[in-house]
């Protein structure tokens, strides 16, 4: 058996997961027309992706909030499915948008960095 986390795949995301008090979590709805197909009749069917993230990461509800908002939905994400298993993707980042950490870059340092 070959190494079954290999294959990268773009998916788009289709809805950001909430808690029960309605705030952001880590975990997305994608869509990977490569597996799912072009069309998805009902997109509540789809898995939901949860993110790589570094061992130790933190990370503040307000920097969750900020980058976990609508303007998410239809972005591309890179995605791979744990152990080949369809069911299970898990998402390595958000292609295309501005990392939260450029903009405390360019708030400190005027954007000469």
């Amino acid at each position: 058996m070959g190494n079954l986390m290999s294959t990268l795949y773009i998916g788009y995301v289709k809805e950001i997961i909430r808690d029960a008090l309605g705030a952001p979590t880590f975990d997305l709805r994608v869509h990977v027309p490569a597996i799912h197909g072009f069309r998805v009749s009902d997109e509540t069917k789809l898995p939901i992706a949860r993110p790589l993230v570094i061992p130790g990461m933190t990370i503040i509800q307000e920097d969750l909030e900020a980058i976990y908002n609508d303007n998410l939905i239809g972005q591309r994400v890179i995605v791979f499915f744990e152990s080949g298993n369809k069911t299970n993707p898990i998402y390595l980042g958000v292609v295309g948008q501005k990392p939260a950490i450029s903009d405390v870059l360019d708030a400190l340092l005027g954007g000469e960095y």
